[in-house]
């Protein structure tokens, strides 16, 4: 059985973008390049927003809820 996924890149800013997948087996984030040290605070906005985008994305596809965890 394979996964069906959804996928969104996202320009975080000059320097750095994402790449987010959410499928049945979790949610993936490629970084390029590599994931810095830290995030700025608008990069951090523009994540989350993107994140979140994809995350409803999924959720409405399903006809459920989500539900994201930050550590």
């Amino acid at each position: 059985m394979t996964a069906s996924a959804t996928t969104k890149t996202v320009r975080l800013s000059k320097r750095l973008s994402v790449t987010i997948t959410v499928s049945s087996l979790g949610m993936s984030c490629e970084w390029d390049p590599a994931f810095p040290d830290k995030l700025t605070t608008n990069e951090l906005h523009r994540y989350r927003d993107a994140r979140d985008t994809v995350v409803i994305e999924v959720a409405k596809s399903l006809g459920g809820n989500a539900v994201v965890i930050e550590s």
